[in-house]
């Protein structure tokens, strides 16, 4: 399990958005109550996972980051 901090509900969504249209699955950790440095996705990588769908989630991940 791997965790990715966000700075914003915001961007939370829009990351959210764009990995699911990209058929990647993560889990929204929302803290509403809290700092926003709080506002994570948790990405579960497995040992069947291919390459080729860790490629895709490091670009869509670098893509939004940039």
């Amino acid at each position: 399990i791997q965790t990715l901090v966000l700075k914003s509900t915001e961007e939370l969504n829009e990351l959210c958005n764009e990995l699911s249209e990209k058929n990647i699955q993560v889990r929204k950790i929302q803290n509403f109550n809290s700092k926003p440095s709080n506002h994570r996705i948790r990405i579960y990588i497995h040992s069947f996972n291919t390459r080729e769908e860790m490629d895709l989630l490091i670009g869509v991940i670098e893509k939004f980051k940039s």
